[in-house]
């Protein structure tokens, strides 16, 4: 003999709350749509601007699609290239330091134990509330006195060590997440602290690392202020020399899809960087990478 299953019908509080959800979902669909088309919008006029005629600036819709806008960058700052290449030196370098510093300080944070550790990684958690303006003075005089003023070096070094803190803290909360059992059977073995650290917990933190570097490159391939006080005639970043492409009183051919086209170019990377790594973006925020 056999159990025949009955079909049993929610109470009224479930059907009510099911009844309400479905209401409400026609509502938040057309909010999420609108919001995302209000966030698209400029970025959707950005680019269009960068490819259309110059006649054509004001119209909504171009009627056709033109390169020149680039090569017109590029004939207006021959350098464009120089710019480039110095911010892919500065900001990978910079990017390198900081994923690998902040691996190791974040593995020492979670794993060891010294004195002072709790103060010394709240002393460099703090630093991440301070002002760029305000360390802008003893920066430069520590640069200046290192005759490190106006080189990829300088710039690389500082960029580090302003993203070292928050890498640290990042890392530091993706190893408190991954089982202490798995250290705790290595030692066992007789695996030293060095070897489980590159033999366990990188492999398994590499989602926090790619979070790190990605928030870096974002933030330091756009820096303006650093760039702007420590580099000079020798070193140009991208987010620096992206000012020859602005308007002023003395330029009667500045244009503003030249400025886009020029936008455009810098902002290609970042997105490279992003859809090639999403899967590890995300993986690393669902492990824990940002949370406290």
């Amino acid at each position: 003999m056999t159990a025949t299953p009955t079909m049993t019908r929610p109470g009224p509080n479930v059907a009510r709350a099911q009844s309400r959800r479905r209401n409400r979902q026609p509502v938040e669909h057309t909010t999420l749509i609108v919001l995302t088309a209000f966030l698209l919008a400029p970025f959707a006029w950005f680019v269009s601007v960068a490819f259309r005629p110059k006649d054509q600036l004001y119209q909504l819709l171009p009627s056709s699609l033109t390169l020149s806008n680039f090569t017109e960058m590029v004939d207006r700052v021959p350098d464009m290239v120089a710019y480039y290449t110095d911010s892919i030196i500065i900001t990978f370098s910079a990017v390198v330091i900081i994923a690998v510093g902040s691996a190791l300080a974040g593995f020492a944070f979670a794993r060891l134990s010294f004195p002072g550790r709790d103060v010394l990684l709240w002393m460099i958690v703090a630093t991440i509330f301070i002002p760029h303006p305000t360390v802008v003075a003893s920066l430069w005089v520590q640069l200046f006195e290192m005759e490190l003023l106006d080189t990829r070096l300088g710039l690389t070094l500082v960029y580090a060590a302003w993203g070292f803190a928050i890498g640290t803290f990042i890392m530091r909360n993706v190893f408190k997440q991954i089982p202490i059992e798995l250290e705790q059977s290595a030692r066992v073995d007789g695996a030293s602290s060095w070897q489980i650290l590159w033999r366990i917990y990188i492999p398994l933190a590499m989602g926090g690392m790619v979070v790190v570097s990605m928030l870096s490159f974002v933030h330091i391939w756009g820096e303006y202020l650093f760039a702007f006080t420590f580099a000079g005639e020798n070193v140009i970043p991208m987010s620096l020399g992206i000012q020859f492409f602005q308007p002023s009183g003395s330029d009667p051919t500045y244009t503003f899809n030249v400025a886009a086209a020029a936008g455009l170019v810098m902002f290609v990377p970042s997105l490279v960087i992003y859809i090639g790594f999403q899967r590890w973006f995300s993986r690393g925020t669902m492990e824990g990478a940002l949370k406290g």
